[in-house]
């Protein structure tokens, strides 16, 4: 996780900038707003898709094997498992037991959601191991992307349909569910497609260079924060909240993808740089540090506040991730 001359400084930057729009959701004040509508609940969401399509650029620049996806994925099973171990202690000391134990609720705990953090750890394990067992034209051609892009988007209609139909919303439970994971599947493997297909073409013709793919990054960038952040645009998915079921979201994070490709190789700032080769360090830590901050200083009231704890956060994650590697390395990648 470190940076080095082998890293690329562009990646770096943009999962330093994803990772403070991670933890920028998780600090927000509740309260409705502009900040909470159009940021919490619309640009910043492009931050996991932003990381999948990385993900998947450096699987495609360097030609993983089926082999090396299965390691990764083992991997990172092992640090989700120990991960919601950790968080589970923690909730444990601060609740208390919620009730009865029963071994369903101990294995759903493993599941999406059950902290914040844990729901990138289950989309990534999919994906990967997706990768590891589908064709590789499947995935990492621009036929591929492209229809896994178009199964996500009929995905989003289909389960806004049965959202919206009460028909439809007489189905079983289980199958709304299955509907909806096996859409959501398809749109985290489509960003993850995107990404590998992207850096393909990067490791057969090699990366463009700065001073040219600068203007077109910036400004994929650009419009891409513009488009997620639009105000009035129905989320399409299972739940009324679906926050990354939005056409701005998808075409937001695609326009990332372009960015991604363009920038992986140009300079950005030590300290961002620092924080992307650090993402998942913070990713990990900070919502155990904005719970602490949250319980010593009070939930924050304003946006301001709000970043203040996230910068106090991040800082600490930082070191943590320092002790973490230098004493126990199994607790990072």
């Amino acid at each position: 996780m470190r940076s080095s001359a082998s890293r690329l400084p562009g990646l770096d930057g943009l999962k330093g900038l994803a990772i403070l729009c991670v933890v920028s959701i998780h600090a927000a004040p509740f309260e409705p707003g502009a900040y909470q509508d159009h940021w919490v609940n619309g640009a910043a969401r492009l931050a996991v898709p932003t990381f999948l399509v990385v993900t998947g650029y450096l699987v495609g620049l360097r030609t993983s094997s089926r082999r090396e996806l299965v390691r990764r994925f083992a991997t990172l099973l092992r640090l989700h498992l120990l991960y919601g171990l950790l968080y589970w202690g923690l909730a444990l000391l601060r609740d208390g037991w919620p009730g009865p134990p029963t071994w369903k609720g101990a294995l759903l705990h493993f599941g999406e959601g059950s902290y914040p953090g844990q729901y990138f750890f289950v989309i990534l394990l999919q994906v990967l191991l997706a990768a590891a067992v589908l064709p590789r034209r499947l995935w990492q051609s621009g036929a591929g992307v492209v229809g896994a892009g178009l199964l996500a988007l009929a995905g989003f209609f289909v389960a806004w349909g049965v959202h919206a139909e009460p028909a439809l919303l007489a189905l079983p439970a289980a199958a709304r569910r299955a509907l909806g994971s096996i859409n959501a599947l398809w749109l985290w493997f489509y960003y993850f497609a995107l990404g590998a297909w992207l850096g393909a073409l990067a490791g057969r013709h090699g990366v463009a260079p700065v001073g040219r793919a600068a203007g077109l990054g910036l400004g994929a960038l650009g419009i891409a924060v513009a488009a997620a952040g639009l105000p009035a645009l129905p989320p399409w998915g299972l739940q009324p909240g679906a926050q990354y079921a939005k056409l701005a979201i998808l075409a937001g994070s695609s326009l990332v993808a372009l960015a991604v490709a363009a920038l992986a190789r140009a300079p950005v700032p030590r300290s961002l740089a620092r924080a992307g080769a650090d993402s998942f360090a913070i990713f990990v830590w900070n919502p155990a540090l904005l719970a602490a901050l949250g319980g010593l200083l009070g939930r924050p009231a304003s946006p301001a506040a709000s970043w203040l704890h996230v910068l106090a956060a991040t800082a600490l994650a930082l070191g943590l991730a320092r002790l973490a590697r230098r004493h126990s390395p199994l607790l990072l990648p």
